[in-house]
């Protein structure tokens, strides 16, 4: 298994890491600003190029969208810059002085959260391409915090590197250090947004390129650390549509079979995590309106399942 500190490029089309070719990167992305997209050979950008025209079709149709909040907000971010750094960089020292990041030189830990700002402000004016310029600028400035691999992290999956996305949100976790282990008891903020990410993002590139995924696969992609994770996290994250998503996906066996090896569970265990699982996706509708309809299709067929799967208990005598 390639260890996820190794962050090689990788094809937009067909998933491949970056060795010796020199992948070619999209113009057209370069000129809308998006984060660049690569491709492993000309005959792939062109088998690709309906789908990946498409997605700068939306890209372009979500940025026309936001141009006049963009505009406003830019007046509004400039403003507001040193406040915004003075109060980053206030959370930021919160975290180091909790968790043991105190080592860091002044001058080094300042400018790296200054960066952290730039970079949000960049991402948040729709400018992709230089937010993620910034954010590695700040890896390499410190690359023992996870804050940079995260906004990093967030920048790639907007440009559909779903690959990139996971191996920076996985580094990410990793950065968190011992104090941050699934075992260890500390859980924060912090924790939680940071295996929040990593789940999506993991997942995604397994759902775009299998076989690739599976070189970084985190030691806590099976279930039992997946179900602690995920209860921590609802309870950290309670306002996160996204969170109680990633619980109800695990609780009703949705990623299952994407896991090392997999059992069948009990049938009175089961039931029971699809009746939380449909209270998740109740949770995940509330939260997230523009969802509304998805996730109560989905509580619906959980309820289902659960119903299932007491009748067949019934039916073959098995006590529930």
């Amino acid at each position: 298994r390639a260890p996820c500190s190794a962050l090689a490029r990788t094809c937009w089309g067909c998933g491949a890491v970056e060795g010796e070719v020199v992948f070619q990167q999209c113009q057209l992305c370069v000129d809308q600003k998006l984060a660049p997209s690569f491709f492993c050979g000309r005959e792939c950008q062109k088998a690709s190029w309906p789908r990946h025209k498409l997605w700068h079709e939306e890209a372009k149709e979500n940025a026309s969208r936001g141009a006049t909040d963009a505009a406003r907000s830019k007046d509004d971010f400039v403003a507001t810059f040193d406040e915004r750094v003075q109060t980053t960089a206030q959370s930021l020292q919160d975290v180091f002085a909790t968790h043991g990041y105190n080592a860091h030189a002044q001058a080094e830990t300042s400018r790296y959260m200054e960066m952290q700002t730039v970079g949000l402000g960049l991402m948040h004016l729709g400018n992709l391409a230089k937010a993620a310029k910034t954010f590695r600028k700040s890896i390499k400035l410190c690359d023992k915090l996870p804050f940079g691999f995260y906004n990093l992290a967030l920048v790639l999956l907007r440009s559909n590197d779903a690959f990139g996305g996971a191996q920076h949100a996985l580094k990410a976790v990793e950065c968190l250090g011992p104090l941050h282990s699934t075992s260890s008891g500390v859980h924060d903020q912090t924790w939680a947004e940071c295996y929040s990410l990593a789940f999506k993002a993991f997942y995604s590139a397994l759902h775009k390129s299998p076989a690739t995924a599976m070189s970084i696969e985190p030691p806590w992609w099976n279930d039992g650390d997946l179900r602690r994770i995920s209860k921590i996290i609802v309870e950290k994250l309670a306002s996160d549509a996204d969170a109680w998503e990633m619980r109800a996906w695990v609780l009703c066996g949705m990623i299952a079979h994407t896991y090392p090896t997999s059992s069948i569970p009990e049938p009175s265990s089961h039931c029971l995590d699809c009746r939380e699982a449909a209270r998740c996706f109740f949770k995940q509708a509330e939260l997230a309106p523009m969802k509304k309809t998805r996730c109560l299709e989905a509580a619906a067929n959980c309820m289902r399942e659960a119903q299932k799967v007491e009748e067949l208990a019934r039916q073959h005598g098995v006590p529930l």
